[in-house]
């Protein structure tokens, strides 16, 4: 459906998917264009637009992303340690935890960083009527939403300001939908490759689907398909019914848990915003559907002696099952990281794990326990006196909600002093943006620009700055031996502490980037062995 607001009025865009799903229209839209989200701009200034495109510059306080972290993170293992208790004594088992954590997390971490950020004051830069995108679909994990379009609305409103709709449903790639919950898996594998098969799904590590494929797509394994992010390993799949026609239900203690999801909403502060009964139907829809995958996969392993191979740290919706369904059994899970590096917590299974790093934080399972990780790789040995190479990490400035927790201007004006001291100090800075980022002002930074093969990059530096969110990136460079930092105005959230090992990349969270620039450069000065200290 093609948005048709009155074409003069200013748009206001909170984050990237707003801009990429608006882009093509907004191309021809005579008004001003306002983001209040750094890649949503980014985006659009890529795209060759004629509008003025304004960005809010007024990222959340330094401060204030790991205590909201903090509180989802609280939040969501309450109402999955609830959920598992209900359903454990409606089915008269022990139902492990997992089944709501990684859902109710990021919606948790989205809208409550949404919510602050409307009330720091700068929506009083806005003109007096604003057009939204107004998304009616309801939330999964972080995804656009009728929730999230509900309290930009509400603010705007409160502000003074008089607000136009652009409406919008938010399509998500098959078989990531709205309407997913409502699908039921067939089963059409014969009986003698069911039994004694070994179940493997990794739907969400995407950089290692042809390694997987491998790993996994022969006899033996059979892989079960993911309503969210799927990576088709084998030909012997457990696929997903179309949800005109999903198999009988299973029967759910809905009235007990909705009285859950209320009380989370509550404490979120969102129970009165308009959408919240779409969105706890679907809550409803995806709890049936993980107790009908359950189900399933019960009969898989009682009946044919299924057992659980490969697991992905990411939930796509069935950790709670699988978790439940073959947490008792003896053979090792790998759990596969989503993106190089687990993330944490990961499910009630006896895992082995295969990632880069030790992390700031021990790995915890969803039931709180530690859990032992005998295959990580340590810190490398330091390698010296690779030259004069400093490589520039930039990563987004948005956190998954997409709102600010970098200022953009801030941030440029930190990398542009950078290289330019850099460059002083007889360094060669190479700039390497996000594959998926837009580098139209790289120009300005006089630096080398890398687009291609990390790799190629890795061998070539001598030390390595991480700027913005923490990423994945860095890792490489840590694990060949470069020396590595890292550098963010937001404090360390809970994914940093995963991502970021503990040894051997020294951090500067929680600092404007203009306060971390003098100890950045000292460090490079230390680590390479040249002149020691002294930067103002």
């Amino acid at each position: 459906m093609q948005p048709t607001p009155q074409s003069d009025v200013p748009v206001l865009l909170t984050g990237r998917h707003d801009a990429i799903k608006l882009a093509p229209w907004l191309a021809r839209h005579a008004g001003p264009i306002f983001c209040s989200s750094p890649d949503a701009f980014l985006v659009l200034c890529t795209q060759a637009m004629r509008n003025q495109i304004v960005l809010l510059d007024s990222p959340l306080p330094v401060d204030r992303l790991p205590a909201i972290e903090a509180k989802a993170n609280r939040l969501a293992r309450e109402l999955d340690q609830r959920v598992a208790l209900v359903l454990s004594d409606r089915l008269g088992t022990r139902v492990a935890q997992g089944w709501e954590f990684w859902d109710k997390l990021l919606f948790a971490q989205s809208l409550g960083g949404l919510v602050e950020w409307m009330n720091t004051g700068a929506l009083a830069e806005l003109p007096s009527k604003v057009a939204i995108c107004h998304f009616r679909n309801p939330q999964d994990y972080f995804h656009p939403s009728v929730i999230r379009a509900n309290i930009i609305a509400r603010a705007l409103k409160r502000a003074g300001k008089e607000v136009v709709r652009i409406p919008l449903d938010y399509p998500l790639r098959l078989p990531h939908r709205p309407d997913v919950w409502a699908c039921s898996y067939r089963v059409e594998t014969p009986r003698h490759l069911l039994d004694g098969a070994r179940l493997v799904h990794c739907p969400s590590a995407l950089y290692a689907g042809e390694q997987l494929h491998r790993r996994y797509g022969g006899p033996g394994y059979i892989d079960l398909q993911s309503p969210y992010y799927d990576v088709e390993l084998g030909r012997q799949r457990i696929t997903l019914r179309d949800p005109q026609r999903p198999t009988a239900g299973v029967a759910v203690p809905i009235d007990e848990i909705s009285h859950l999801y209320a009380s989370f909403l509550q404490q979120l502060g969102l129970e009165q915003i308009p959408g919240v009964e779409l969105q706890m139907e679907h809550w409803c829809q995806r709890l049936r559907f993980q107790m009908r995958a359950f189900k399933l996969l019960s009969v898989l392993r009682s009946r044919h002696g299924v057992v659980l191979e490969a697991l992905a740290d990411h939930d796509g919706g069935l950790f709670g099952p699988l978790c439940s369904a073959f947490g008792s059994q003896s053979h090792p899970v790998t759990v596969i990281p989503h993106t190089t590096v687990c993330v944490g917590p990961l499910p009630n299974l006896p895992v082995r794990t295969h990632a880069w790093m030790d992390a700031l934080k021990p790995y915890k399972a969803f039931d709180g326990g530690t859990l032992p990780l005998p295959d990580f790789v340590q810190k490398p040995a330091q390698i010296a006196g690779r030259g004069s190479v400093v490589a520039l990490i930039l990563n987004e400035m948005d956190n998954v909600g997409g709102v600010a927790v970098h200022g953009y201007q801030s941030l440029i004006n930190f990398v542009e002093r950078l290289a330019e001291a850099l460059r002083a100090g007889g360094y060669h800075p190479v700039l390497r943006p996000r594959p998926s980022s837009p580098v139209h002002f790289a120009h300005r930074f006089e630096v080398e620009l890398h687009q291609g093969d990390i790799g190629t990059l890795v061998a070539r530096a001598a030390v390595c700055i991480g700027i913005g969110q923490a990423t994945s990136a860095v890792l490489k460079f840590w694990r060949d031996g470069v020396h590595c930092l890292h550098v963010q105005e937001a404090g360390l959230s809970v994914s940093d502490e995963y991502t970021l090992p503990r040894e051997g990349v020294w951090i500067s969270a929680g600092k404007t980037f203009a306060e971390s620039l003098p100890a950045v450069l000292d460090y490079v000065d230390i680590v390479t062995g040249r002149q020691r200290g002294g930067h103002a």
